[in-house]
């Protein structure tokens, strides 16, 4: 929705993002990333309970499954068919309301970054266990 020349995520949208990644976030690469011990039973608790499911290990996907490759799929459906077509709405930029980056933008950024490390031979949840260990902030990939 244009309000002004300034682009919004409408209720809906907003939770076509969040369903979006939430759920294929958490099949795909919740169940493999590391925790951090202080807070894992509670965090694991929260995502299965996002998901609907009562049991965290509900939530697995075995990598290499015809299951895990079917979601996978379809996942990459419903980027390409919703959610890339609300980009290049303008001529210039790559961003929702063009060359000007929003919120949204670094939402669904953050949410493509995270899925990117995880789909790449789980080398990112590698990676990310291997900072957190080290204490080191920054860039993941």
């Amino acid at each position: 929705m244009e309000v002004a020349g300034r682009f919004f995520l409408p209720t809906p949208s907003r939770s076509t993002v969040d369903n979006l990644f939430t759920m294929n976030g958490v099949l795909l690469a919740g169940y493999y990333m590391p925790f951090d011990p202080a807070t894992a039973e509670a965090t694991k608790a929260d995502m299965a309970r996002r998901v609907g499911v009562s049991r965290w290990e509900d939530l697995e996907v075995p990598l290499g499954s015809e299951q895990r490759k079917k979601m996978v799929a379809g996942f990459e459906a419903a980027l390409g068919s919703g959610l890339a077509s609300w980009f290049g709405r303008h001529d210039e930029g790559p961003f929702l309301e063009g060359n000007t980056p929003m919120y949204a933008d670094l939402i669904i950024g953050g949410w493509l970054r995270m899925m990117k490390n995880f789909f790449a031979g789980m080398g990112g949840a590698k990676r990310m266990a291997q900072r957190m260990a080290q204490g080191i902030v920054g860039e993941v990939a």
